[in-house]
């Protein structure tokens, strides 16, 4: 005998019935309560690693936004994208070098039209759904990698606040790294849902690859990575599919934009050999927080090895491939990207491997392998699961302290921020030349000009900072805009007139420019009784490139500077120029 329940019921009644009113709503509220209870159950159904999971990807949310980057605010490269403003954007043209960044100048143009930079939050949502859709589709592949659903979970978790990868959580601008990861997982994942011939559902993760390849050169580690996923899991034919197509239009595009991938020249073995050392040791390290965590996801690999290895098996090497086709792949995609990385930025030292945004990329990409190890072992000994887990969840509270212990902290942060609504205030901001850069920092790019801030808070597009200026603060800005850092040397530098010292004092007129043969720290001073004058403001730092002296203008009249190497060492050299025929 089989049971009725009423969901059965409510199927099976007819659409219309002879009754009294009372009698037709009596059944609508049956049909109704049925529905909600087969909602109810179906929820109880729901694998409870999948509720606990859902709930750490809703927390990360305001944890992100309100708390670990409350002090958040443009940075550097966001700025390249936010001053190029007029017009369609430049879809095609290349970012730092080698990176096609079409999707982050749609996203940054689309938030710039509504909110410019009167705040950072939007910018940062951006990021974060694109960081938890990422570590969303870890999950996802990791499961579908017949990994238990517990370690699939604790093993994805610790991306939610990564502290050692905070760049890719915190910063805008990793909208292309962060970008490119979840387009590519997403890619993966739904390529893997079919057999070796082509389907619609292949048609689209196309479609997600050439976003991923379209954000960063981020796409182009992915799109190896799903070519030897789908090779091993799928085929040739899979594989072939989801990235020649992406290949050839990634590689016209370089064609095209004349892009330079090594502008500095190509490292030498020993050279990427240690940056790729590097990056595994940071990798490992910002997982496991510490070293004794970390030594045991290596111990977990190399014990789940010698168990797939060895005769004692208990999978045949189909199953394995399966199951290991995903993992394995995106562990060799570790090594992928820590080398095509060396290629470009070996210059920076092998250390430059465990950048964060460096090691976020990499720690998602190991994850998988060190689930599955888990998995493999905790197969033949089912005692040891919970350790396993636990062994994923302990350093997630320890690599939070990390957030903030960065370069870009809230005291940077803090002074960019006032130094670009606080220029605009001045009262002679009018009386430069709109090309004038108030932060002389050549990371930020040509186009954060007093020009671009002033049409930005007349458009409403920033929001001029209201605290009371002190004169301290007045003679700052004397210096940041009347003081300009030139692109391009003024003129020939007039060798026979340089002052050399620790430290120099010129009195500029308006247009008079100077040539300076190192980094240096420049204040406006008063004229004091003893004629060498007391800084009347804190020192303003211009950088040089190290190879090219400085070129720098006097935009302002009655400027009286003192000028001291940056790193308080030897002498400077301020050379004045003629100005250019």
């Amino acid at each position: 005998m089989t049971e009725t329940t009423p969901d059965a019921v409510a199927a099976d009644a007819p659409d219309g019935g002879v009754g009294s009113g009372d009698e037709v709503a009596s059944e609508g509220e049956a049909t109704s309560g049925s529905q909600s209870s087969g909602i109810v159950e179906r929820l109880r159904a729901v694998d409870p690693t999948t509720w606990i999971f859902a709930v750490a990807v809703v927390a990360t949310v305001p944890l992100v936004l309100f708390h670990y980057g409350r002090h958040q605010w443009f940075l550097r490269d966001e700025w390249f994208l936010l001053t190029d403003n007029s017009g369609f954007p430049p879809l095609l043209e290349p970012s730092a070098g080698a990176h096609w960044v079409a999707i982050p100048r749609l996203i940054y143009r689309a938030l710039w039209s509504v909110w410019g930079v009167t705040t950072y939050r939007p910018y940062a949502i951006a990021n974060l759904l694109l960081h938890l859709l990422m570590v969303v589709m870890l999950r996802e592949l990791m499961r579908r990698s017949g990994i238990n659903r517990w370690l699939a979970t604790a093993a994805a978790i610790p991306m939610l606040l990564f502290g050692p990868g905070q760049e890719g959580l915190l910063l805008a601008f990793q909208v292309g790294f962060t970008g490119s990861m979840a387009w590519g997982l997403l890619q993966l994942v739904l390529a893997d849902l079919g057999e070796d011939r082509i389907q619609r559902r292949d048609y689209l993760a196309l479609g997600a690859g050439l976003l991923a390849i379209t954000s960063s050169g981020i796409g182009v580690t992915t799109t190896f990575l799903v070519a030897l996923a789908l090779l091993i899991r799928r085929g040739w034919r899979s594989a072939a599919f989801h990235s020649v197509p992406l290949g050839i239009i990634y590689t016209a595009w370089m064609k095209l934009e004349h892009v330079q991938t090594a502008p500095l020249g190509r490292p030498s073995l020993s050279q990427v050999y240690e940056w790729d050392k590097w990056a595994v040791k940071s990798t490992f390290l910002g997982l496991g927080y510490f070293k004794i965590i970390a030594i045991a996801y290596i111990a977990l690999i190399v014990v789940a090895a010698i168990l797939v290895i060895g005769p004692w098996r208990d999978r045949t090497w189909p199953e394995l491939r399966k199951e290991l086709g995903i993992p394995v792949a995106m562990a060799v995609t570790v090594l992928f990207f820590a080398t095509t990385s060396s290629l470009g930025r070996w210059y920076i030292g092998p250390k430059g491997a465990g950048a964060s945004r460096y090691v976020y990329l990499q720690a998602a990409f190991l994850l998988p392998l060190l689930a599955a190890s888990a998995q493999i072992i905790s197969r033949r000994w089912k005692v040891l699961l919970p350790g396993f887990v636990a062994l994923f969840l302990i350093p997630v509270p320890f690599n939070t302290r990390q957030f903030g212990h960065s370069f870009f902290n809230e005291n940077y942060y803090s002074y960019r921020r006032r130094v670009l609504t606080t220029a605009v205030r001045m009262p002679f901001a009018t009386e430069v030349p709109p090309d004038v850069r108030p932060v002389p920092d050549p990371f930020d790019g040509p186009g954060l000009t007093i020009g671009f801030l002033l049409q930005a808070e007349r458009e409403g597009r920033l929001n001029p900072s209201t605290n009371e200026l002190s004169l301290w603060e007045i003679a700052e800005f004397k210096v940041r805009l009347g003081f300009a850092q030139d692109i391009e040397p003024p003129g020939e530098i007039q060798w026979g007139e340089c002052k050399q010292a620790r430290s120099v004092v010129i009195t500029p007129e308006k247009g008079q420019s100077y040539a300076i043969n190192k980094a240096v720290d420049v204040q406006f001073v008063g004229r004091g009784k003893n004629g060498k004058g007391r800084p009347a403001s804190p020192p303003v730092r211009f950088q040089a490139d190290g190879l090219n002296p400085l070129h720098m203008t006097a935009t302002l009249p009655d400027l009286r500077l003192r000028i001291k190497p940056a790193d308080g060492k030897g002498k400077v050299a301020v050379c004045p120029t003629e100005p250019a025929k």
